[in-house]
């Protein structure tokens, strides 16, 4: 009797302690003018330089390029925020002395692959899901690229930082994101992404 009651005693602390453990979880949090958003909202930004080095002997600049995602999960205890990435454009993109190049992804939708996590630090990821490719053309040559960071999978980062006020926009920052060459006959084995973007809704932030 005595040690069915312990046992009951000790089952009942260990339940209470998951229960504590998963409310003390934290959450990310994607918020717009201090609060979460819901899933099924669109945050999207857009940039007005790219550069992408290593893929050629020099730099290919873009002047505008566009990322569009759906959120998928937002506030809940113990995971990032989550987005699919529903479009991410490139325009007006040139070697040194104006020859065109092309920058683009390929099979859009990519459920899920973008990360936003409170940190410290901040930040805003894309990752590549199987057979997802960022791809490089100039001169009838095409070489194509993935994400090179480890944590999210094959992935991009950026440093996120907040809107400073409810009139301004977030910005996520790419410097030197490594990117992975994966295909084509560019002779580097890899690709240096950098870029600013910035939200095309004010009042955002990340928070736990």
């Amino acid at each position: 009797m005595r040690l069915a009651r312990c046992s009951a005693l000790l089952s009942s602390a260990v339940a209470l302690l998951l229960v504590l453990g998963a409310s003390g979880a934290s959450a990310d949090a994607l918020n717009q003018g201090g609060a979460p958003v819901a899933a099924g909202f669109n945050l999207n930004l857009t940039s007005n330089s790219i550069v992408i080095t290593g893929a050629f002997a020099n730099p290919v600049t873009c002047t505008s390029s566009g990322i569009a995602t759906t959120v998928t999960s937002n506030n809940v205890a113990g995971v990032p925020a989550r987005a699919d990435l529903d479009n991410w454009t490139f325009a007006g993109c040139t070697l040194p002395g104006g020859a065109a190049c092309a920058v683009f992804v390929n099979a859009l939708p990519w459920g899920n692959a973008v990360w936003l996590r409170n940190g410290p630090p901040k930040t805003f990821s894309i990752s590549f899901p199987a057979n997802r490719l960022l791809s490089v053309a100039c001169g009838g040559m095409v070489c194509s690229y993935v994400g090179a960071a480890a944590v999210p999978p094959a992935s991009v980062t950026g440093a996120w930082s907040d809107s400073p006020s409810t009139t301004t926009p977030a910005t996520v920052q790419f410097v030197n994101a490594p990117l992975a060459h994966v295909a084509g006959g560019c002779p580097v084995a890899g690709a240096i992404f950098t870029g600013t973007y910035k939200t095309t809704t004010n009042a955002m932030t990340l928070t736990v």
